[in-house]
């Protein structure tokens, strides 16, 4: 591949040689799609324009690069205006501009494994022999996490496709009558195209035989992938459901979080923007061409080893795809550039060499801690065993064992989920619920409230908008105080562990902690606890409440010299007047005696003689680090007028 007089001199990044600059974006655009009249264009030019156009900075702002030059630093590349101060303008390598540098020599030396400085050259063509090779891996390193399920057969779901060990043979749909074995699963956008589905009148067309030809390539990828793994059953909504049975569709849609859960693996067609697109595509590998003198080394993208990838995809924007991913024990990923492993123990990076896989701190979601408790639901009989975790984190209150680790796990899931989007608004509980059912199979978090869990009631009212305002729907979907309530990305704090233990302070909880006095939730589905609601959902809630103008006056005359007392947040529009939108607060969670923060739910009247009250946002108060002073401002809090009311809120 031929190269340009600057990427042809271009030295190994390094600390000691400092910044090398490429040029203006302009002249690496030209000279990547030609170095002269009847000369192909430079490989590492195409190599640097393909990073920034594809980078997260600069995807949606590529015409701002024209006034830039380019400039390959020991960490990257970095984008900088052509005029002004060079330090004020230099601006930092992010994630996705970041590149590592991997050396010729040591690409001879290792061509056996095709792995160097822990990177390794991802194929373009994932067909080949030695991806599915690097799965079968995967898969064998996973049995042997003591936090992974194991590979036991189990019950196969209603319907599953039958994979023939010749690939030229057509597959069938097989009715299993409740015979035993592993199967494959597949998460997929539907997207706007008409798909091959089954209905009534193909159900027996499809016990003989399936058309390859005729369905999309995502489901023959998938199918192809099954059968070079070894697995003779794939499950594919599509194909498995009756879609124009209204009956089958509802009593297998009840079946589905137990179908993923029991799942060997899930395929992910995270790249695919709809089941037409495939799975087993061409890979984008972004690797240079062999640059320098000599061309002795290439440079490769670091965030191949970060999971950026699956946040950013297109499925990871669809809500039932969240629900899928929490639920399936183990995922492979096909992103546009790499396969990726997921599972309870860790996440493996094809482009990443590392025998014991990688965690990704950069998630707020966390599989390890989902899975656990789907594990442990879906366990009959001993046929699947429990996942034991033996530092879960416990706590006693009264004779009552409540475990942090679950209602944790249910706001990293609610975390994850509530930014997705959904085709149909009003499945924004419904597409949760098979997770909400396995994480209170006992009834281990009591009842559920549209969201939110009766024993852990303070904690699940005080979740708040993540960065972006929320919006209100232009329906009903669930009650003001519920994160379903509103379209937008949620967030909740770490669960303290005094928050829970209610014996630690019984005097404090009495004055402070809201209790559940009673609940109504109308059901969508009388059958299904976890799904919608109706309007006219309410909770009649026992709590500490003050006027807004005193909970006001209080932030405003208590000052500890610069300390900051406190955050006010609105779910929807930022710069309301508050007391024009909020009447009075309730406290939720939070204990001021041991020098934690305190939530408080903000509310507004809808019917004050009635004591019917709806939300509009949230309050944080966080006291003085100096004992003395946070003793001083937790008496001064206890002594403002609270009173206890009894209100339904809706």
């Amino acid at each position: 591949m031929e190269l340009c007089s600057v990427c042809s001199q271009l030295v190994a990044s390094d600390p000691v040689v400092g910044d090398q600059i490429l040029g203006p974006y302009d002249e690496l655009l030209l000279k990547s799609q030609s170095l002269g009249p009847g000369r192909a264009g430079c490989g590492g030019c195409e190599f640097f324009s393909t990073i920034l156009q594809s980078s997260k900075t600069w995807s949606d702002r590529i015409p701002e690069l024209s006034d830039h030059t380019i400039t390959l630093s020991p960490d990257g590349l970095l984008v900088r205006a052509l005029s002004g101060p060079i330090d004020l303008l230099r601006e930092e390598v992010d994630y996705d501009l970041e590149l590592t540098t991997c050396f010729a020599e040591e690409k001879r030396d290792h061509q056996s494994n095709n792995t160097f400085l822990g990177m390794t050259l991802v194929s373009p063509n994932p067909r080949e022999s030695s991806c599915f090779n690097l799965i079968d891996d995967w898969i064998n390193q996973c049995t042997e996490h003591v936090k992974c399920s194991p590979l036991n057969p189990v019950a196969l779901p209603k319907r599953v496709i039958e994979i023939p060990i010749d690939p030229l043979a057509p597959p069938r749909l097989r009715i299993t009558n409740g015979a035993l074995g592993r199967y494959v699963i597949l998460s997929h956008c539907w997207g706007v195209k008409r798909l091959m589905t089954l209905t009534n009148s193909l159900l027996p067309e499809y016990q003989e035989a399936i058309s390859l030809e005729l369905l999309p390539n995502s489901f023959t990828d998938a199918i192809e992938i099954s059968r070079r793994l070894g697995f003779r059953y794939i499950w594919i909504d599509a194909l498995c459901i009756i879609q124009d049975n209204a009956e089958d569709w509802d009593q297998e849609a009840g079946k589905m979080a137990s179908y993923y859960g029991l799942s060997t693996l899930m395929i992910s067609a995270t790249a695919a923007e709809d089941s037409s697109r495939g799975i087993l595509n061409r890979r984008d590998v972004s690797r240079s061409p062999m640059l320098g003198k000599g061309k002795s080394f290439y440079l490769h993208q670091i965030m191949l080893r970060h999971s950026f990838q699956l946040n950013s995809s297109i499925l990871s924007t669809r809500g039932w795809a969240a629900q899928e991913r929490m639920l399936a024990p183990r995922i492979l990923h096909y992103t546009r550039q790499q396969m990726i492993w997921e599972c309870a123990a860790c996440l493996f990076y094809e482009a990443f060499s590392s025998a014991g896989g990688i965690k990704d701190w950069y998630d707020v979601y966390s599989k390890s801690a989902c899975q656990q408790f789907v594990t442990e639901a879906l366990s009959q009989e001993s046929t699947i065993p429990r996942y034991q975790d033996h530092n879960a984190k416990m706590l006693e209150c009264g004779s009552k064992g409540i475990s942090l680790d679950r209602i944790e796990t249910w706001h990293q899931c609610v975390g994850m989920y509530s930014s997705r989007f959904l085709s149909v608004p009003t499945d924004k509980l419904h597409a949760i619920a098979g997770v909400a059912r396995m994480l209170n199979h006992s009834g281990q978090l009591g009842e559920y409230l549209a969201g939110i869990w009766s024993t852990h009631l303070a904690v699940g009212l005080a979740w708040k908008k993540e960065s972006r305002n929320l919006a209100s729907p232009p329906f009903y979907i669930a009650p003001s105080w519920s994160w379903a309530g509103v379209e937008g990305a949620v967030e909740y704090n770490v669960v303290l562990a005094s928050t829970l233990t209610v014996d630690a302070n019984e005097s404090w909880a009495k004055t402070f902690h809201p209790k559940l006095i009673d609940q109504h939730m109308i059901l969508q589905n009388e059958h299904n606890v976890y799904g919608a609601v109706l309007e006219g959902s309410h909770i009649i809630v026992e709590g500490a409440c003050l006027r807004y103008a005193d909970f006001d006056q209080f932030f405003e005359a208590y000052e500890v010299g610069d300390h900051y007392v406190g955050q006010i947040t609105l779910d929807m529009e930022d710069g309301q007047d508050f007391l024009g939108t909020c009447d009075f607060c309730m406290c939720l969670e939070g204990n001021l005696d041991c020098h934690e923060s305190m939530d408080l739910l903000l509310l507004s009247w809808v019917d004050q003689e009635a004591r019917v009250a709806q939300r509009v946002g949230i309050a944080t108060i966080l006291p003085p680090w100096q004992e003395e002073d946070a003793e001083q401002f937790t008496r001064t809090f206890k002594t403002a007028s609270w009173e206890r009311r009894t209100l339904k809120l809706v």
